[in-house]
């Protein structure tokens, strides 16, 4: 701290700590969620309203000791100032993707014959969702569950396949789901998958999924909450669906290439133009050095 010209602090919890320390130095707090938001929706049992409520005390600190806080989206930024009333300098860093991400490392066909030969999965088309063990993913695989067996019923040829940890809170699946846990590599997944899933209904901060789905080819299928914090229109980069008609759109998907590609070429544009992590930090980068010459 003695020669250090900004000091940037992840997450609200050390910011008050590190505010009392730092002198005259320049502290930015860089928020990954609005952290109130996100424990009011994913808090319960006992102690929880205590919990939030300490969460909230320290999160206001964080705000009101930083000379600047870095927030992933426009709608955070809007959401501090709602909460918490404090006129803070901001900025927007969104949440990226590697520039390596946007390249073509494994051809479709290879990575399609690979994760159908590892599962077993024989149905034409294959909708992917992608998820940690967290609150607001285990409530959308249980959406993508009840998904699953209207498609059944509907005689959709196609596998929903959930790759990642919150496959740990699936307890039983109709025959057309794969749950594959936590995997080493995403990218055989992505390539393989006919379209991405993500029915997220609550939580804070934005979807670093859907940009992975986006960066991949993927098209996308997206609730309105899910695609929250991205300058993404239904029908260009995504397709909105509400929890109701989710599945009626998934099926517009696979059933239209057209759809398919325009939703694929779109969305990978988007994310090289927006939300590589490259071009994030220098942007980063260029606004914290305004903040530095303000400072002086």
């Amino acid at each position: 701290m003695e020669w250090a010209d900004v000091i940037l602090v992840e997450l609200p919890w050390q910011v008050p700590a590190v505010a009392d320390l730092a002198d005259s130095t320049p502290v930015v707090y860089s928020s990954h969620n609005v952290e109130q938001e996100r424990f009011e929706t994913t808090a319960d049992g006992v102690g929880s309203a205590w919990f939030t409520s300490r969460v909230t005390a320290v999160e206001r600190a964080a705000l009101e000791r930083s000379t600047a806080v870095v927030c992933t989206s426009r709608r955070d930024a809007a959401e501090y100032r709602r909460r918490y009333d404090v006129d803070a300098t901001t900025f927007v860093a969104p949440n990226g993707i590697g520039e390596a991400a946007l390249s073509d490392p494994e051809s479709d066909a290879a990575a399609d014959e690979r994760v159908r030969g590892r599962h077993g999965i024989r149905a034409r088309s294959i909708c992917l969702f992608v998820g940690t063990d967290y609150g607001p993913n285990r409530e959308a695989v249980r959406s993508v569950v009840r998904m699953a067996e209207e498609a059944l019923e509907r005689g959709l040829d196609a596998e929903f396949v959930v790759v990642g940890s919150v496959g740990e809170s699936v307890e039983a699946c109709p025959e057309n789901v794969t749950v594959t846990g936590f995997v080493p590599e995403l990218e055989p997944y992505f390539a393989a998958a006919d379209v991405g899933l993500n029915p997220i209904r609550s939580g804070s901060g934005t979807n670093i999924k859907l940009l992975e789905y986006l960066a991949h080819g993927l098209p996308v299928v997206t609730t309105p909450f899910g695609a929250r914090g991205f300058d993404v229109a239904d029908g260009e980069e995504v397709l909105v669906a509400e929890q109701s008609a989710f599945l009626d759109t998934v099926t517009t998907v696979l059933s239209d290439d057209g759809v398919r590609r325009h939703l694929a070429e779109t969305g990978r544009a988007y994310v090289r133009q927006n939300h590589t992590w490259e071009r994030i930090s220098a942007e980063l980068r260029e606004r914290l050095v305004e903040l530095l010459t303000d400072a002086r």
